[in-house]
């Protein structure tokens, strides 16, 4: 199975948007998060699944998930989410 590491900003979002979708209940929050994890582990096998984002950094990736922008840099064991953010933050501002 490959890895996934985070970055302390990531872990940050992370927990900030389970918070938030627990305003709509703890089983939707959770399947939220069940969903972004899928799609974490699908990325860290596939690594070159998401799109360039060399405009933040030359390794960078970008791959859109529901409400969220996942930003992640491919490692020899899987993949850093540097960034997760809502798509309707301005992403250029977000990834410094």
């Amino acid at each position: 199975m490959p890895t996934l590491l985070y970055t302390a900003r990531a872990e940050r979002e992370l927990s900030s948007i389970l918070a938030y979708k627990k305003h709509w209940g703890e089983a939707q929050a959770q399947r939220y998060l069940a969903r972004i994890a899928g799609t974490l582990t699908l990325l860290a096998e596939h690594k070159q699944m998401g799109r360039t984002y060399s405009k933040a950094h030359p390794t960078w990736r970008r791959f859109e998930h529901d409400s969220h922008i996942i930003v992640y840099s491919p490692t020899a064991e899987g993949i850093r989410i540097q960034r997760i953010v809502h798509k309707n933050q301005l992403l250029e501002h977000a990834v410094r």
